[in-house]
């Protein structure tokens, strides 16, 4: 979180490679300060595989369908579906 204050919201990241995100808001919450966003990948792209070290993450699978590792194992999700993945994992 701290890496992203210095931008104002909303901003924008498009990796060239099929995502865009965009981080919308800022929500303070009983656990600290929450970064809320949108992301849009097109079929095949994403991001490569990786950890957050410092915070969770989640989504919700607005449409169409997402596929993700979490321990080693690949799931997939559809829409409406809510994915929730702890830091370090």
């Amino acid at each position: 979180m701290a890496r992203i204050a210095r931008y104002r919201l909303p901003h924008t990241i498009d990796n060239g490679a099929g995502e865009r995100l965009v981080f919308t808001r800022r929500v303070r919450g009983v656990r600290g300060v929450r970064l809320e966003g949108e992301t849009t990948v097109q079929p095949g792209a994403g991001p490569p595989m990786h950890v957050h070290h410092l915070q969770d993450e989640g989504f919700t699978v607005v449409e169409g369908r997402l596929g993700y590792q979490r321990d080693g194992q690949e799931a997939r999700v559809r829409r409406s579906r809510r994915i929730r993945g702890v830091q370090g994992g």
